[in-house]
């Protein structure tokens, strides 16, 4: 399993009281995400841009294989018939 953490409050903290107002987890917080789940072929640790650029390729390759085309700036899916 992978355990990501991600808290938006904390960055409308930040906007609102700057960063040395923020509370300490927060400002020791990392991108760094740990999976638990060992047993698959993904790494121990890993980003969250990592997982996210992941991510987007399987959604491309999905687009491809569905008939659409993947461009640089967009991606065009087809409808259903």
């Amino acid at each position: 399993m992978l355990t990501i953490i991600w808290r938006p409050a904390p960055g409308c903290l930040g906007i609102i009281h700057g960063f040395s107002g923020l509370p300490d987890p927060v400002c020791k917080a990392t991108d760094s995400c740990f999976n638990q789940d060992v047993t698959g072929d993904l790494p121990r640790y890993d980003s969250v841009t990592n997982i996210a650029r992941r991510t987007q390729l399987l959604a491309e390759e999905a687009i491809r294989f569905a008939g659409g085309t993947v461009y640089p700036d967009m991606y065009y899916i087809l409808g259903e018939e």
